[in-house]
Order: C-alpha cells, then sequence, then structure tokens
C-alpha cells in the first residue's frame, strides 16, 4: 500500500476530516487565528493545512452567500420499508 499515493492521500484527507476539519471551522468562526488554532487542536496539523482549509472554508462561505443553491435532505422511506434520502434546494 505504500506504492499507492491515491491510497495514502485518501487516507490523510479522510484522517484529517475526522481529525480536524471540523474543529478548524468551528474555532476559525470564534474567531481564532491560524496559530491559535493549531495551539487549540489535538492532532497535529501543520499551519499550512491549516490556512489551505481556512481558505476553502471562506469560498464556501462566499459562494453560499452569492446565491449559490443551499441543499438539504429529506427521508423517504417506501411502502416496503426501503429507506433513502433525497437532496432538494432549500427555501
Amino acid at each position: 500500500m505504500e506504492n499507492n499515493p491515491y491510497f495514502a492521500k485518501a487516507l490523510s484527507d479522510m484522517t484529517f476530516d475526522v481529525a480536524a476539519r471540523g474543529a478548524i471551522r468551528h474555532l476559525a468562526d470564534q474567531g481564532c487565528t491560524p496559530e491559535q488554532i493549531r495551539a487549540q487542536l489535538t492532532y497535529p496539523v501543520s499551519l499550512r493545512r491549516i490556512e489551505t482549509e481556512l481558505a476553502a472554508y471562506a469560498e464556501e462561505k462566499r459562494s453560499s452567500e452569492n446565491g449559490a443553491p443551499q441543499y438539504t435532505y429529506v427521508k423517504e422511506t417506501s411502502p416496503e420499508g426501503k429507506v433513502s434520502f433525497r437532496r432538494v434546494p432549500k427555501q
């Protein structure tokens, strides 16, 4: 597996998502700087990765404010009991 860079990147992204992404975004919403965020994380994340995540988060927020459609998921259950989710635009 160490010869497969795609697997290594996917594993790294998944680990980052579970261990740090939510905390970084939460702390950014509270007004913390990248250095303050890094000091508060329990999972070691480089300052560059934190800054990259903050830039991506800012872009997501900007696009949602500029009229990009936002979605929610509706849970539907068929008469046979099969559960599915449908994505619908928020009003």
